[in-house]
């Protein structure tokens, strides 16, 4: 992985950690677990599957979620 330092670019720096999230986030669903992160429903675990099992919604009386 490259070096960022406090003269790296803002641009250059950003697009250097999301690389290294991507390949992180790859890593970890090859194991078969979940990631888990943010939409505008709420907080849920992301499955290698695609599947989503939400953990906190944002919103009250929502019924179903896909």
């Amino acid at each position: 992985m490259e070096k960022i330092n406090m003269n790296t670019p803002k641009d250059e720096a950003e697009c250097i950690l999301r690389q290294s999230a991507k390949k992180d986030i790859e890593k970890i669903h090859n194991l078969g677990l979940p990631i888990r992160t943010v939409d505008e429903l709420g907080v849920y675990d992301l499955y290698p599957d695609g599947r989503k099992e939400y953990v906190k919604l944002y919103k009250k009386g929502i019924d179903d979620i896909e």
